[in-house]
């Protein structure tokens, strides 16, 4: 049986630990405020460009163009569609990470072939985890990306087609004999 001076450090160290937990807490409380102020002072910019946009629509009468009717050919039959998951590089945020990561796994398991592109270094872990083939990661963009970092980002990696796997690539997760999946689940966010 422990001896009442163990049983004082322990609890001070229990105390220390909720001491630092709270203040954890309160710095990712103000954090998600700051976010949630910059995106409702953009409401009225982004509402602003959405009329514009129609406005010109209206407009401008009978266009065609690229991004707005698709590729003249029509899309290829044989194009794998893109996913791209968003998560946080920490797990300071709630069930964000599980809930996202949990709605991709389902999706990506209905799906033959695709493209996988991960931001953030939760959702590239777990899914390298559950042997899904990563065919691109961007996790350069920190807490607080400016528009200029996401800019000077290779522009390759955004826009062109992806490499090819292969087993010894570093952004290849797992070799062409594994399967893509597996049914267990993962064992930390996603629970």
């Amino acid at each position: 049986m422990a001896n009442t001076r163990d049983l004082k450090k322990r609890i001070k160290a229990i105390k220390s630990i909720r001491r630092i937990t709270k203040t954890m807490q309160m710095i990712a409380t103000s954090k998600f405020a700051r976010s949630q102020q910059r995106a409702t002072q953009s409401k009225p910019y982004t509402e602003g460009i959405f009329d514009l946009v129609t406005e010109l629509a209206e407009k401008a009468g009978n266009i065609s163009h690229e991004l707005i009717d698709g590729p003249r050919d029509g899309f290829k039959p044989s194009a794998k569609p893109l996913v791209l998951v968003i998560t946080s590089d920490r797990g300071l945020c709630g069930p964000y990470n599980g809930s996202i990561l949990r709605a991709a796994m389902k999706h990506l398991r209905t799906l033959d072939d695709y493209n996988l592109e991960v931001v953030g270094r939760k959702g590239q872990s777990v899914l390298r985890f559950n042997k899904f083939a990563i065919d691109a990661t961007h996790n350069q963009f920190g807490d607080k990306p400016t528009f200029e970092e996401v800019e000077s980002s290779p522009a390759s990696s955004w826009t062109a087609s992806p490499p090819a796997r292969s087993p010894r690539s570093t952004s290849s997760t797992c070799d062409s004999s594994r399967p893509r999946a597996s049914a267990r689940r993962c064992s930390s966010s996603c629970r």
